[in-house]
């Protein structure tokens, strides 16, 4: 394990001159980078293994075939859930590539995948050739097209609260009653229901309802059947764990398979509103 501060060679490509600028590097199981920020816009993207991106007040899963849209001067650290192929776009602040306000879960489709690979493929700096620019503007065509995964999650302060919610990102298959996490933080049922609604706004059981679903969308990118993923993170049925998956992020399981294999595909998906971490997902069924 390894933790990393923001390296000599991401500073100086921010100030370069090219609208979209990449940088690749692999990581570890475990390794990490501090809390830090950027004066550009960066789309953060792994070709190969999973990411845990923190803000001051929310996490993210991001695994292969999605990314995460942090916009200039957001403070945030990463740490690396495996090996990790990192390929990641930082674009200027004058380009209109995501919303200034807030950071974005997107899908980042075949197309985008190949377009991020092929400019990391090429030398990053000041000028750029023709090859160069086509790819730049092809990928901000493609990023003002990604479709968002409306799902964040609140991250609590209380030390208390970190111990239970670090537990269930690393052990998500705790039984899923209040009592059995209770007793992880190592206080009451009831304590740890009020300082979850304190921290983060909503239940405990809405909270895990949001990181059950990011854990299914690791899930579905490293190719665990539908079925499977409903027995493991505790639901009744196939067809239960679809509905809750639906009403939180607005779209089906099926509907995000096809998405990753289908490089064109920016229509509409079944499905109707979405709801991330920050509100209130319906509550899992309880074993």
């Amino acid at each position: 394990m390894a933790i990393y501060s923001l390296s000599s060679k991401a500073i100086d490509l921010q100030a370069a001159a090219a609208p979209i600028i990449s940088l690749s590097r692999n990581y570890r199981l475990d390794d990490g980078i501090v809390m830090h920020c950027h004066r550009r816009g960066q789309l953060l993207f792994a070709n190969e293994g999973t990411m845990y991106v923190r803000t001051a007040d929310h996490m993210w899963l991001v695994p292969p075939r999605i990314g995460l849209w942090i916009p200039p001067g957001t403070r945030h650290e990463v740490t690396m859930q495996g090996y990790v192929r990192m390929r990641t776009i930082y674009v200027d602040s004058g380009e209109d590539a995501g919303p200034d306000d807030d950071c974005r879960l997107v899908i980042v489709s075949p197309l985008l995948r190949e377009l991020i690979l092929a400019h990391a493929g090429q030398r990053s700096g000041d000028t750029q050739d023709e090859r160069a620019e086509t790819l730049t503007q092809l990928i901000l065509n493609e990023l003002h097209s990604a479709r968002e995964i409306p799902l964040k999650i609140r991250w609590p302060h209380d030390v208390r609260l970190l111990i239970a919610c670090r537990t269930l990102l690393q052990r998500p298959l705790l039984p899923n009653n209040l009592a059995s996490i209770a007793k992880v933080s190592a206080v009451s049922p009831r304590t740890l229901t009020r300082l979850f609604r304190r921290e983060t706004g909503i239940a405990f059981n809405h909270w895990r309802t949001a990181l059950s679903v990011a854990k299914a969308l690791c899930g579905l990118n490293e190719g665990a059947r539908i079925s499977d993923l409903a027995r493991e993170l505790g639901y009744r049925s196939p067809s239960a764990f679809t509905k809750v998956f639906r009403q939180t992020v607005g779209f089906t399981p099926r509907d995000f398979l096809r998405l990753q294999t289908d490089p064109f595909s920016h229509g509409e998906m079944a499905g109707s509103s979405a709801c991330s971490g920050d509100k209130s997902p319906p509550v899992r069924r309880q074993n």
